[in-house]
């Protein structure tokens, strides 16, 4: 059954791109930094351990499907981490 687990795990993602994940860490007093791209928020979820929350977005170009996770680091607040889910289809 373990193997099942894991082709229905795959099959959520669309394409090998939507696989791609990438995160940083970044001193900054601001919530949302400006990376080049547009983005619609889509979330707000509390996380266990961490009194800030985490926030989504969608890129908000149509057919574009990369997600970006932003949240505090729980261990040093001053820190934001920010996590990429695939690749960019346009410039």
């Amino acid at each position: 059954m373990s193997g099942g687990k894991c082709r229905r795990d795959l099959k959520k993602y669309k394409t090998e791109e939507e696989l791609i994940r990438f995160a940083f860490r970044t001193k900054t007093d601001l919530e949302i930094m400006d990376d080049g791209y547009k983005w619609r928020k889509y979330g707000k979820k509390k996380v266990k351990n961490n009194p800030n929350p985490r926030n989504y977005f969608k890129c908000s170009n149509g057919g574009c499907s990369v997600k970006k996770r932003v949240e505090r680091d729980s261990e040093d607040p001053s820190y934001v981490i920010t996590t990429y889910q695939g690749l960019h289809n346009h410039i």
